[in-house]
C-alpha cells in the first residue's frame, strides 16, 4: 500500500523573496509522486488566514519548512512572523517535518548584494537555532540543492512511515491492504481496552482508599456533637474513652481574649480572639502508643510509646 501512496506536503516559507525556491519545492514534490499544498496566495496579517492555514497543515501528512535570508511579516500578538507561527502549529500537531535552511555563506551573500532585504535577524538566527533541533533539516545555496533535499527525504524517509496516512486511489487498495487495516483496527481495540482495565482497577483502589480512611477518620471523632451538647457535662473535665484509650478532656469556655506580643515580631500584631462556642480539647498530647491504636501506624522519627507522637501534619490531626 506505500508504494501507492501519495503523501501531501505542506510548503511553507517567506513568499517575495522565495519564490523560485518554492517553485523548485512544488516541482520537487511532484516529480516524487507526492502532493504539494501551501498557502502562498494568500497576504499575511489576516488572523482567517491563519485558521485555513492550520486546516491545511491538519490535513497534509509532512511539513516542509523553507528558511531563506528573511524572517518575514510579524503577527503583532505573538511578536513572531507567519511562517515561524506555521512551523509551531505543525510541531504542536506532531506532524512530520523536515526543513530546508538557507547555507549561512549564501545568506550573507545575498544580504550583503542586495539580492533580498534583511528583516529581524536576531529572530531568524534563533529560529534556525529552533528548527536546527529537529531531525530532518538540509542546507541549500540553490535551488538544486532544495530539490535533491526534497527527493531524498520523500523517497529514502517519510515514503516508508506507516504512520503516514497519504491518499490512495480507491482502485489501488487492495484486500490485502485491507486486512492489514483491519489487523491495526484490532491492536488498537486491544490496547484501549488493556487502558481501560487499568484505569478501573486504579479507581477501585481509591474507592478503597477512601472507605479506609473514613473508617479512621470515625475512630478519630473521640469528642462527638451528643456529649458536647450533654448539659451535664458542660463546664466540666471528664475522661473520654474509646478504642480502649483514655484521653483526659478538658472544657474550654467561650469568651474572647487577647492574643500576640509587641515584643518580638513574629508575634505581631496584638489581636483580639473570639470563641463562639465552648468545646473540649484533650488535656495532654497525644502518644505514639495511642496513635498507634488508633490509625494503625507510628510515623514518629524518635520512637517511646510514651512520647508526643510528631511527624504528622495538621489535615491528618483534624
Amino acid at each position: 500500500m506505500a508504494e501507492n501512496r501519495k503523501l501531501q506536503v505542506f510548503v511553507s516559507s517567506t513568499y517575495k523573496d522565495l519564490k523560485n525556491e518554492r517553485q523548485a519545492a512544488v516541482e520537487a514534490i511532484l516529480s516524487a509522486g507526492h502532493i504539494p499544498a501551501g498557502m502562498e496566495l494568500f497576504a499575511a496579517g489576516d488572523k482567517l488566514q491563519m485558521k485555513v492555514i492550520e486546516d491545511w497543515i491538519d490535513d497534509s501528512d509532512v511539513y516542509l519548512l523553507i528558511l531563506g535570508a528573511r524572517y518575514g511579516s510579524i503577527e503583532p500578538e505573538s511578536g513572531k512572523s507567519y511562517t515561524h507561527l506555521e512551523y509551531e502549529y505543525a510541531s504542536k500537531r506532531k506532524k512530520a517535518l523536515f526543513a530546508c535552511v538557507i547555507d549561512e555563506q549564501e545568506r550573507i551573500y545575498r544580504v550583503e548584494n542586495g539580492l533580498v532585504k534583511e528583516d529581524y535577524p536576531d529572530k531568524l538566527r534563533e529560529f534556525v537555532q529552533q528548527v536546527c533541533c529537529d531531525k530532518v533539516v538540509k542546507f541549500w545555496k540553490n535551488s538544486d540543492r532544495i530539490q535533491y533535499a526534497i527527493s531524498h527525504s520523500l523517497n529514502h524517509y517519510f515514503a516508508k512511515r506507516d504512520d503516514l496516512i497519504g491518499w490512495l486511489r480507491s482502485d489501488s487498495v487492495s484486500e490485502n491492504d485491507n486486512k492489514l487495516a483491519l489487523e491495526k483496527e484490532k491492536k488498537l481495540v486491544q490496547q484501549l481496552k488493556a487502558k481501560l482495565t487499568k484505569t478501573e482497577n486504579i479507581l477501585l483502589q481509591r474507592k478503597n482508599d477512601i472507605k479506609q480512611l473514613k473508617t479512621k477518620l470515625s475512630v478519630l471523632e473521640t469528642v462527638s456533637v451528643e456529649k458536647i451538647s450533654n448539659p451535664e457535662k458542660i463546664g466540666e473535665n471528664f475522661v473520654e474513652t474509646s478504642n480502649d484509650i483514655n484521653l483526659e478532656m478538658v472544657y474550654i469556655p467561650a469568651g474572647e481574649f487577647m492574643m500576640g506580643s509587641d515584643e518580638y515580631e513574629d508575634e505581631q500584631p496584638i489581636h483580639k480572639v473570639i470563641i463562639k462556642q465552648p468545646f473540649y480539647m484533650g488535656k495532654y498530647p497525644i502518644t505514639q502508643s495511642q496513635w498507634q491504636t488508633v490509625m494503625g501506624n507510628n510515623p514518629s522519627n524518635f520512637k517511646d510509646d510514651k512520647r508526643p507522637v510528631e511527624q504528622v501534619s495538621w489535615n491528618r490531626c483534624g
